[in-house]
């Protein structure tokens, strides 16, 4: 099992605005990737191609439209039966400003970040390719802003939290 973003990780990969923890990754071409985990959540939307998600030893197929939370010291890996695009939201929750737009109070967002039972959950849903449409603008916007830190770069977390009230 490979350890990735351990605390100190955390810092470097959130290291250009360190009250601002989010950033996009957008893999084009996702490569086999061995199991490992993150010390933030990270949330996931396939948005072409196929491949396999192998989360705690299970496996799960993975086709365009699918979005799924990986919550924090969770085992992970992919493997690709063919060309997988995936963009790849890493967050803290707990920093950003969600309560100020009352996502936090929706029932989507509580399944997905903030279950209430015991047991470690994988949310995991899929979005149409119409819904789908929608939703690649707004995280393109996002993966933009995040890498570009330029004036106004942290206006991202109201273009993050209007991604997951489209989706919620």
């Amino acid at each position: 099992l490979v350890v990735i973003a351990s605390p100190c990780d955390i810092g470097r990969l959130f290291r250009d605005a360190p009250d601002f923890p989010l950033r996009v990754l957008l893999e084009e071409n996702q490569a086999p990737m061995q199991p490992h985990q993150h010390e933030y959540v990270e949330l996931v939307c396939v948005y072409d191609g196929e491949g396999t998600h192998v989360i705690e030893g299970r496996r799960i197929p993975l086709t365009q439209g699918d979005i799924f939370v990986i919550p924090r010291g969770i085992s992970h890996g992919y493997l690709v039966a063919e060309k997988l695009s995936i963009f790849n939201v890493l967050f803290l929750p707990e920093h950003l400003p969600m309560p100020q737009l009352d996502l936090c109070q929706s029932t989507g967002f509580q399944e997905l970040f903030m279950p209430q039972s015991g047991e470690i959950s994988y949310p995991r849903f899929h979005i149409s390719k119409k819904e789908l449409d929608k939703i690649i603008p707004l995280l393109k916007e996002l993966y933009a802003e995040s890498r570009s830190f330029a004036p106004g770069f942290r206006d991202s977390r109201e273009v993050f939290c209007q991604a997951l009230d489209r989706l919620l």
